[in-house]
């Protein structure tokens, strides 16, 4: 009977002692969550990256082409050559004009492609060096 007694002695716990039990619980608890919601946070950054990278920035590229296509297409051809490039030559000039040059897709398409194009180099078929257009 006192080992019984002994027993119910050693498992009784203080009101205070449960409280801080339950205080523990709780902390280590909020820790995995926390751990688990950063996890989470970093795949869907991972995610959207991947989506800017693979959506966003190839459309804008994309978009931005189709500007400075039309935009030298619209040119006289007397100004073309001001450029030092041709009709014939200007798809080979889109198609080269942004290597290198990384995309914001909020830039106004024109402007800002003709600013790059101005210290960028230009290659045409028939001069397939890297020579910065002279200003």
């Amino acid at each position: 009977m006192s080992s019984l007694k002994n027993q119910e002695q050693t498992l009784e716990m203080s009101f205070a002692e449960i409280e801080q039990l339950i205080h523990q619980a709780e902390v280590l608890r909020a820790q995995a969550i926390a751990e688990e919601f950063g996890k989470v946070a970093a795949a869907v950054k991972k995610a959207f990256a991947l989506f800017n990278d693979w959506v966003v920035e190839p459309f804008a590229k994309a978009r931005k082409k189709n500007a400075l296509y039309h935009e030298l297409d619209d040119l006289d051809d007397r100004t073309l050559a001001d450029l030092g490039i041709t009709r014939n030559e200007i798809p080979y000039v889109v198609m080269n004009a942004f290597e290198g040059h990384k995309l914001d897709a909020s830039e106004p398409a024109p402007a800002s492609v003709y600013q790059s194009l101005a210290a960028a180099p230009i290659k045409t078929p028939a001069n397939d060096s890297d020579q910065a257009i002279a200003a």
